[in-house]
């Protein structure tokens, strides 16, 4: 199945279920305005692709296929390819002078049980209904059986789908969203953005921030000063849609964009705007900022600063405590030494220019990697290593890379709960390792005692999903390069060990990142403790839970002749309505061997 980017961000956890079919990520070029057009869907059928998916009119670019260009897709679609149409702002189209008209591939369907098109529309978005729910299938007949139940607010729809009332519905629909567009694209053109196009559809504009300042032209930097203004927009990146995550999140061709919505009141609109251009005093430091007017007029903060060269400062729980007020550190005391290491994408050398001001502190020396990134070229020789009687001795052969999920559902007691950071000190204490939050592509080194571990966790508010894949493919992906490169010599490598602590299902594809990196051992022929990945659950959720045995007990056999195992689980339920109990030993084996010691995977 072929889909093009960007788009619909819900799409990338929707087709992450589905293992039955190969979803193939098609990315369509701001040189074309991300218009989609006949000659690119006629490749794609000739590469096999055997379904077409796309959004028509399209999220987040606010483009439209019209005819005759959709009738020429659906013509090189009969026969050859079933074509999928999200149609579900169909009704937001201002190409046909708002008259009410609506543009779909229903009207090229010659017979609607033999042409292989399905459409799918609703009330959610042009009668502004989202809390109906109601949705419509239009499509060959077995399709159509296999979806959905009726309910009775069905009945107290269809009156609102009288031909001539849409029609009226849609004129209105179209001149009011129209002059918000028009608004809205007049002001953040007077403030300097650049448009190559304007939006004829939907009520989104997709906003190029490459002609900004360095500090503010990438979409998760731009969202961070709107934020200080109340102004809320999307960061590109949400819209780059790859279920199996084989890019790196900083090489996606949406890096640089963002999406603006132009759906709220007017009045709202105009105080966005003006939160986007507002003046004030120059400033170098992003986190007193109020406005991208003042970071535009900003110089860079530091030379020794830079996007490649993250520092760390050190500072003292105090000190932590009055940068994150909602820190409790209840287990810090003040004036315990705290390294804050900046390799999270949102630790921008602004927030750490503001933070070095803040407390006058010196930089400490700059790592030439990312942690989370660099393995050693010479280490260990893994010919050497042998499973001593004494387990935790084996913990010394390996580099140990803890990857721990920071997603919104991790928010309250699943992040206060004391187990996974138990499990880090006792393994710190016996073997020494690096940590990765869930997203981004750094990480943090250095802990010494429990409260650099409890500063960590108070310093990271968890949001957002559970990128599992990427963060796995950012770790092993360039030791996965060392490894073929060193393939005659792999004594040179140090085996890595992962150890994934979270508490539900990945929203993105786990399975063939590991996949790709069991391949990959088996094709140089590693040895069988090369790579290791530990999933350790925490809380009870069912679903989670059967999600990460099923990659522990059938990852393997998910490819015809199979692979080597690389992966184990361990489930644990914190929340049984005692206190939480301190990790046995036994039970610390397990998490941080079971991924390599295959008698440990076995209990």
């Amino acid at each position: 199945m072929s889909f093009f980017l960007p788009d619909y961000t819900a799409y990338n956890e929707m087709l992450s279920l589905f293992r039955n079919f190969v979803s193939i990520p098609v990315p369509l070029s701001a040189d074309t305005d991300y218009q989609l057009d006949p000659e690119t869907i006629s490749q794609e059928i000739a590469r096999g692709a055997s379904i077409i998916l796309t959004s028509n009119p399209r999220n987040p670019t606010g483009r439209v296929v019209k005819n005759p260009e959709l009738a020429e897709i659906q013509t090189l679609c009969r026969g050859r390819a079933t074509l999928v149409a999200d149609e579900f702002y169909s009704g937001y189209n201002y190409t046909s002078d708002c008259d009410g008209s609506t543009i779909s591939a229903a009207s090229n369907v010659d017979d609607v049980d033999k042409d292989d098109v399905i459409i799918l529309d609703g009330l959610t978005k042009r009668f502004r209904l989202p809390g109906w729910r109601l949705a419509w299938v239009l499509g060959p007949k077995e399709y159509v059986k296999a979806r959905g139940a009726a309910h009775c607010l069905q009945d107290a729809a269809i009156p609102m789908l009288e031909p001539g009332l849409v029609r009226r519905e849609m004129a209105c629909l179209q001149k009011h969203f129209k002059e918000k567009r028009d608004y809205v694209v007049s002001r953040l053109t007077e403030a300097g953005f650049k448009f190559k196009y304007v939006p004829d559809s939907a009520f989104y504009i997709w906003l190029n921030l490459e002609n900004l300042p360095e500090p503010i032209r990438d979409g998760l930097s731009f969202f961070e000063a709107c934020l200080e203004e109340k102004v809320i927009v999307v960061p590109g990146i949400f819209f780059d849609l790859n279920p199996s995550h084989r890019r790196d999140l900083f090489d996606s061709p949406c890096h640089h964009f963002v999406r603006l919505s132009y759906g709220p009141k007017m009045e709202q609109l105009r105080k966005g705007c003006d939160g986007i251009e507002r003046p004030g005093p120059t400033t170098a430091v992003r986190s007193a900022s109020t406005g991208l007017a003042r970071l535009r007029k900003a110089e860079p903060p530091d030379p020794q600063i830079t996007e490649q060269e993250h520092p760390n400062l050190e500072l003292d729980s105090k000190q932590l405590k009055s940068l994150n007020p909602f820190s409790s550190a209840h287990s810090l005391q003040n004036g315990d030494p705290i390294r804050y290491q900046c390799w999270h994408p949102h630790s921008s050398p602004y927030l750490i220019h503001h933070i070095k001001q803040k407390f006058q502190l010196q930089l400490q020396p700059q790592h030439a990697q990312r942690p989370a990134r660099h393995f050693p070229a010479r280490s260990v020789a893994s010919s050497t290593i042998t499973t001593p009687e004494d387990p935790y001795a084996f913990l010394g052969s390996f580099d140990t890379v803890f990857v721990i999920d920071d997603s919104g559902s991790m928010r309250g007691r699943s992040w206060r709960e004391r187990r996974h950071r138990h499990l880090l000190l006792n393994h710190k204490s016996r073997a020494g390792a690096d940590t990765a939050a869930g997203k981004g592509p750094g990480g943090y080194r250095g802990f010494k005692n429990t409260s650099a571990v409890e500063a960590l966790f108070e310093s990271i508010q968890p949001f957002g999903g559970t990128p599992t894949g990427t963060r796995l493919q950012s770790i092993l992906k360039p030791y996965l390069q060392l490894l073929e490169a060193n393939k005659d010599d792999l004594e040179s490598c140090k085996p890595v060990n992962v150890i994934v602590i979270t508490d539900g299902v990945p929203s993105d594809d786990v399975e063939g990142v590991l996949l790709n990196a069991a391949r990959k051992l088996d094709r140089i022929d590693a040895p069988s403790y090369q790579i290791g990945v530990q999933f350790f659950q925490v809380g009870n959720e069912p679903g989670a839970r059967d999600a990460l045995k099923e990659l522990d007990d059938g990852l393997s056999q998910m490819v015809d002749g199979g692979v080597r195992d690389i992966v184990d689980t361990v489930t644990w339920d914190g929340y049984d309505g005692r206190s939480p109990q301190a990790l046995t030993g036994e039970s610390i084996l397990k998490v941080v061997l079971g991924a390599v010691v295959r008698r440990l995977d076995r209990r």
